[in-house]
């Protein structure tokens, strides 16, 4: 049955993208609307018996994973066409720190904002400060991997434009989940300053090895390589790569759409 939900989701994903893009917007918010359509909230709605029997929870598993491949997959091209000499060659490295800064105070503060007024009505049985601190840092995580994928339709690869908005997003969104791991632990009442100090460590550690030691390895194998049959050569140890860049990030407590940015 999996395959006959893969079969649908590709062939909505595809018509509600064509739509999109015809109507000057990106492929990737007619892909998002045709989430929405095939979800519980409108599908389900309507569906009722036929939605629960082509979208059988049972198969929902399976494809959380094609989905998590796909996004591991997606951010890894992005990391192959993210060219950060653009910012490095400009001294502009300050640019997306500042874009980035700006774009966690300012969500963050409106977030707290409504949160404040809305307490009263919406969170009244549940702790003040943490229902506050988490729709602010809710509202400051961007969507990489939605960003990366209007970046790839534009065809703005590889341009100190999208190498700028890129490399905020991506600070913003590291930044943001640490924040939102702080104020889960805050609120269960089991903050670990060493285990998050660690995290964050170990995600240094790995983006150092990655780049000091793994990337001149990957450069010199890929000049190496000769022609197409050298570079097919290499694929399957690229793609393992990829995937064990995954599992480390996810291990360390980051999310798996991380360790592909790193190359």
């Amino acid at each position: 049955m999996w395959i006959i939900q893969l079969c649908i989701i590709i062939l909505t994903a595809g018509l509600c993208g064509a739509f999109a893009k015809r109507i000057g917007q990106s492929r990737v918010v007619g892909e998002i609307a045709a989430g929405l359509l095939l979800g519980p909230s409108i599908l389900g709605a309507v569906g009722g018996d036929y939605y629960g029997a082509v979208f059988s929870s049972s198969v929902a598993p399976i494809m959380s994973k094609l989905g998590e491949l796909g996004l591991v997959l997606l951010m890894f091209q992005l990391g192959l066409h993210l060219d950060l000499k653009v910012l490095r060659e400009q001294d502009n490295m300050r640019v997306p720190v500042a874009v980035a800064l700006m774009g966690i105070a300012v969500p963050f503060t409106i977030g707290c904002g409504i949160a404040w007024l809305s307490l009263p009505v919406l969170a009244i049985d549940v702790p003040a400060l943490a229902y506050v601190l988490f729709c602010g840092v809710t509202l400051s995580i961007s969507a990489v991997p939605v960003m990366a994928r209007i970046v790839v339709d534009l065809g703005m690869t590889g341009t100190g434009t999208a190498a700028i908005a890129l490399t905020a997003a991506t600070l913003t969104d590291a930044l943001g989940w640490l924040m939102l791991a702080m104020i889960a632990a805050l609120t269960a009442g089991v903050l670990a300053w060493h285990d998050i100090l660690c995290n964050v460590v170990l995600l240094c550690v790995f983006a150092a090895v990655s780049l000091l030691v793994l990337q001149p390895i990957w450069t010199s194998l890929f000049r190496r390589a000769r022609g197409p049959a050298g570079i097919a050569r290499l694929l399957p140890p690229v793609f393992c790569y990829v995937l064990i860049s995954s599992w480390i990030t996810a291990e360390i407590g980051e999310n798996r759409g991380n360790g592909k940015k790193v190359r």
